[in-house]
């Protein structure tokens, strides 16, 4: 589930807070919590929505609390906007062991851990985020406008246990997403810079990146062929990479592609459709993306843009 982003220049904060499914939450929450009474229930049934909706229920005690902190006996959630919805920063922050704190994290609950913490705070422009910071210093995580977003640079080996102590991955956090940024980004973030601003900056700051260290650079690989006893050998070249509003595009120029055998060179030649090219293809992605993890941590997708490569072959 996405937010929108109002791309407007003039002072965004009479925009709604909650997204329309959170509305809906909300408003379901509202109606059933003199039924349910007690906290655990409404939690309960919390997850249970959540869960129903493709969102975490790890999630369901930040709604609970968001829910009592902006009451309303008009059920009216839509009309809270980001000027006016109350945070959670009047919560007690609670001390925590760090490989428990992962509780606390994913419901977004205040706390104080070893030298890690997670509060509720509002940047310089009033908006309410959720920051988790390592030594009183640089976020390695922010909750911002529905997304979660993660520190992408490398830290010390204290910094980095701690980023696999939040137990914020991709994998878990349903239809919500999470997004890699820059150190530098991930700050201006915090400090109130317009989301999609630093997106874009984030993601020319990723391309000139993984440009200096693959583009131009000739690559060569081995691969077995399943069930022949045949090995593939291949080489490529990374081209221009760009990007839009919906991907992330990496050109591959596939330098040549041969299948050896005891005798020697088998065949150089790729048919449209032959398993060959799909092999050379699928084992040629398989190697950008673990070079790609090296910036970034993501799968398929790069600060929600799609990861596309696009193959060719005019140089073989």
């Amino acid at each position: 589930m996405r937010r929108i982003f109002y791309l407007i220049n003039e002072d965004a904060s009479d925009r709604p807070a909650l997204l329309p499914i959170e509305v809906s939450i909300l408003r379901k929450l509202h109606t059933k919590s003199q039924e349910l009474g007690t906290k655990d229930k409404m939690i309960d049934f919390l997850k249970k929505m959540l869960k129903m909706v493709g969102f975490s229920t790890d999630e369901a005690i930040y709604y609970y609390y968001l829910f009592s902190a902006n009451y309303r006996p008009d059920k009216r959630y839509d009309l809270i906007t980001k000027v006016d919805i109350s945070p959670l920063t009047s919560l007690r922050s609670k001390k925590s062991p760090n490989y428990k704190m992962q509780e606390f994290v994913k419901s977004k609950l205040p706390f104080k851990g070893n030298n890690i913490e997670g509060l509720w705070e509002k940047d310089y422009k009033g908006n309410s985020q959720y920051v988790v910071t390592s030594y009183d210093w640089y976020p390695i995580l922010i909750f911002k406008d529905g997304t979660w977003y993660k520190v992408m640079d490398s830290y010390s080996r204290t910094t980095s246990k701690q980023m696999g102590q939040t137990g914020v991955y991709e994998r878990g956090l349903g239809k919500r997403s999470l997004k890699y940024l820059p150190a530098g980004e991930m700050k201006n973030l915090r400090n109130g810079g317009d989301t999609q601003e630093v997106e874009e900056n984030a993601l020319k700051t990723l391309k000139s990146r993984i440009e200096e260290d693959l583009k131009g650079k000739n690559f060569r690989f081995n691969f077995d062929l399943p069930n022949l006893g045949l090995i593939g050998k291949g080489a490529y070249e990374i081209g221009n990479i760009t990007f839009d509003r919906n991907d992330f595009k990496i050109p591959v120029e596939v330098k040549s592609g041969v299948i050896y055998g005891d005798q020697g060179v088998i065949s150089d030649v790729f048919g449209q459709n032959s398993e060959f090219k799909t092999q050379l293809e699928k084992e040629i992605t398989n190697k950008l993306m673990i070079k790609l993890n090296k910036y970034s941590k993501f799968s398929t997708k790069i600060l929600g843009r799609n990861i596309i490569i696009d193959f060719d072959y005019s140089k073989v």
